[in-house]
């Protein structure tokens, strides 16, 4: 018999009923382990579905823009060289929302490494604005108000 994650972690939870305290408790942690972990799993698979759509759409755009042929002379060398000119603009919102994801954690990891008691001076930060500042930046590029 094969059970479905939720049938899983639901039959995690009532044997967790009939076993002692410490094993019930461990059964319980990794049922919930389970489900969070299956509910991030499913979130990624979104991202990566969107961003997949949003590379094809790209690539269609390569393959239908035009191609336009040059000649450059590099020490009397002559090269072919191929540009291509997309015509369109293209959005790519998960893209974007991908790439500001990766700059709002930059910026928490600079906040994360200004808040080391290595970086502070007779422990007072030396400016908890940049602090206050560079979180507000993160949430920002991440489109959230703080």
């Amino acid at each position: 018999m094969r059970l479905t994650i939720k049938q899983l972690v639901h039959a995690a939870h009532q044997a967790a009923r009939y076993l002692p305290k410490a094993s019930a408790q461990l059964m319980r942690d990794l049922a919930e382990r389970l489900d969070t972990t299956q509910s991030a799993l499913c979130e990624s698979l979104k991202i990566r579905d969107a961003l997949a759509a949003e590379n094809l759409a790209l690539k269609d755009a390569m393959k239908n823009g035009v191609v336009e042929k040059h000649q450059q002379t590099s020490h009397g060398i002559t090269i072919g060289v191929k540009n291509v000119i997309v015509q369109r603009e293209i959005d790519t919102p998960a893209t974007d929302t991908w790439v500001n994801e990766q700059r709002a954690m930059g910026v928490e990891m600079f906040v994360s490494d200004f808040t080391e008691p290595a970086v502070m001076n007779d422990g007072k930060f030396y400016s908890e604005d940049l602090i206050k500042a560079s979180r507000e930046f993160a949430a920002q590029l991440r489109g959230s108000k703080v």
